[in-house]
């Protein structure tokens, strides 16, 4: 990487993007009738004992109304294959159309929360509680619990790093672009 090359200044409507392409996940819910699902691309692990995850998601969406409903949500990891699918899930409105139905998306239930819907075509699954959340400008940080995590066989290695060769996972750059991470790179022992 060039380090003799000009700083240029970003304009703060755009500075997420700098750090904003972490791996994207779909946010699974439902409003007791029907399941709902939208791509959420800031999302983050705050701690880990307990295993605490927030999500940034606008306050008109109908995941947060839906989150807010009920009090529980679903982190559902896509790979690479499920593109087409999250740019969907991320664009269609909640409001207007049931994804689920409409795309014929296959779900299974929650382990220790039954009506929650889990996008099938994932690599792996959280189901969140609903923690004290905070405003954030024009999203909410929506705080969450995990209180069970399942994934495929083979998404976690030995060493529990996640296996990208084999479920590389998909980051959202912006509009309809987005990075596929499907390669490690280990960095030599730190020597103290």
């Amino acid at each position: 990487m060039p380090t003799d090359t000009e700083i240029i200044a970003v304009d703060l409507e755009w500075a997420y993007r700098l750090l904003g392409f972490g791996p994207l996940v779909l946010v699974s819910t439902t409003d007791g009738m029907r399941p709902d699902v939208s791509a959420i691309a800031w999302c983050c692990p705050c701690a880990k004992e307990p295993p605490t995850f927030a999500l940034a998601i606008g306050k008109g969406h109908k995941t947060y109304q839906n989150i807010m409903k009920t009090g529980y949500f679903g982190i559902n990891v896509p790979t690479a294959d499920l593109t087409d699918l999250v740019l969907y899930a991320g664009t269609a409105s909640g409001h207007r159309v049931d994804k689920f139905d409409a795309r014929r998306i296959p779900y299974h239930l929650g382990q220790q929360l039954p009506s929650l819907p889990l996008v099938s075509q994932c690599a792996a699954w959280l189901e969140c509680k609903l923690i004290p959340s905070s405003e954030a400008g024009d999203n909410s940080v929506v705080m969450g619990r995990a209180v069970a995590a399942s994934s495929r066989a083979g998404v976690l290695l030995d060493d529990h790093t996640w296996n990208v060769e084999v479920y590389p996972t998909l980051h959202h750059l912006g509009g309809r672009n987005f990075l596929v991470g499907e390669r490690r790179v280990q960095a030599a022992p730190v020597k103290l």
